[in-house]
C-alpha cells in the first residue's frame, strides 16, 4: 500500500510502501461481549502481566520506556477507529505511519519508528504486520452499512467506502428509494460521520512551520544548536494547518455529494414503507 509522507519542511517524498500493523489478538485479549456492542470505545483495556515473557523483553530494551509510552497511544489510536478499524493503525482503510502516530500522540516520530518494528517481532508478538494486500474482509462485517458503501479489497471494510484504485475516488451503492425516514436518517447520521471524521482528522491537512517558529529555527541553526531546533521543529503547536489534502478534499466532495443524494432519495420517500 502506497503513501506520500510530508517531511517536516512541508514537502512530500515519494510514495513509500507502507505497512499496515494491527494489534494481535485484539479481539480475544482487547473486547469483550458488551464493548463489541458499542459503537465508539472511550477505553481500552490490557492485561499484560509483568512476568509475561515479552514484557520482560520489552522491559530489557534500552529503550523501554520509550516503547511503553509507544505501545500506550498505540492502544489508544487502534480502540478510536471505526468499529471494523478497532485494533488496526489505520483511519478509513489507510494505514497510519510513525509521523502520523507522532502527530497525534505529541511524541516524537522516532519512537515510533523504534516501537512499530519491535513491537511485531516475533519475540513480543504485540503487533502484527498485515500481509500484503489482505483485504481484512472480517474486519468490515460489524461496520454500520447504512450509507451504501460498497465493500472493497482495502482493509477495513468499514472504513470510508472502497477507494478505486486509481484516483482515489469513492465508490457507492446507488440509492435506494422508499426506504422508511429512520433508515435514510441512519445513512445520514454515518455519512456525517465521515465528513465530521475527515473535517477534525490532523492528519488530512497539509501543515507548515509557523512563522514565529520558523524564525526562531533559522536563528538556533545559525547559532549552531542544531539539537534544539529539531527539537522545536517536532512540536505540535509549532506547525499550523493550510488546507486539506488532496486526496482528503476529494474525500470530503465525495461524502458530501453522498450527503445531498440520500436527502433527494429522502424526499421521494414511501411512507409505507419500504418499497419491494
Amino acid at each position: 500500500m502506497n503513501e506520500s509522507n510530508i517531511t517536516s519542511n512541508g514537502g512530500a517524498t515519494a510514495p513509500v510502501d507502507v505497512p499496515v500493523y494491527r494489534v494481535a489478538n485484539w479481539d480475544e485479549e482487547y473486547e469483550t461481549n458488551e464493548t463489541r456492542k458499542l459503537k465508539e470505545l472511550r477505553w481500552v483495556r490490557w492485561r499484560g502481566p509483568l512476568d509475561e515473557l515479552s514484557y520482560r523483553r520489552v522491559a530489557a530494551h534500552p529503550r523501554a520506556c520509550e516503547v511503553l509510552a509507544a505501545w500506550g497511544v498505540i492502544l489508544q489510536v487502534a480502540r478510536g477507529g471505526a468499529h471494523g478499524e478497532r485494533g488496526w493503525l489505520m483511519r478509513r482503510g489507510k494505514p497510519l505511519t510513525a509521523e502520523d502516530l507522532a502527530w497525534v500522540s505529541g511524541l516524537p516520530a522516532a519512537v515510533f519508528e523504534l516501537a512499530l518494528p519491535l513491537l511485531a517481532s516475533p519475540a513480543i508478538g504485540w503487533l502484527e504486520v498485515a500481509p500484503k494486500g489482505e483485504g481484512q474482509a472480517g474486519a468490515g462485517a460489524g461496520g454500520s452499512q447504512g450509507s451504501g458503501r460498497s465493500e472493497g479489497s482495502t482493509p477495513a471494510g468499514t472504513a470510508a467506502a472502497a477507494e478505486a484504485e486509481a484516483g482515489g475516488g469513492l465508490r457507492f451503492e446507488p440509492v435506494r428509494r422508499g426506504l422508511y425516514r429512520r433508515e435514510y436518517e441512519a445513512m445520514l447520521a454515518d455519512v456525517e460521520g465521515e465528513i465530521r471524521a475527515i473535517v477534525e482528522g490532523a492528519g488530512n491537512y497539509e501543515r507548515r512551520l509557523r512563522a514565529e517558529e520558523a524564525e526562531l529555527i533559522a536563528r538556533l541553526e545559525r547559532e549552531g544548536r542544531a539539537e534544539r531546533a529539531a527539537e522545536v521543529r517536532r512540536r505540535q503547536d509549532a506547525w499550523e494547518r493550510v488546507g486539506l489534502r488532496a486526496e482528503a478534499a476529494g474525500r470530503l466532495r465525495a461524502w458530501q455529494q453522498r450527503k445531498a443524494e440520500i436527502k433527494a432519495a429522502m424526499r421521494g420517500l414511501v411512507t409505507g414503507g419500504p418499497s419491494s
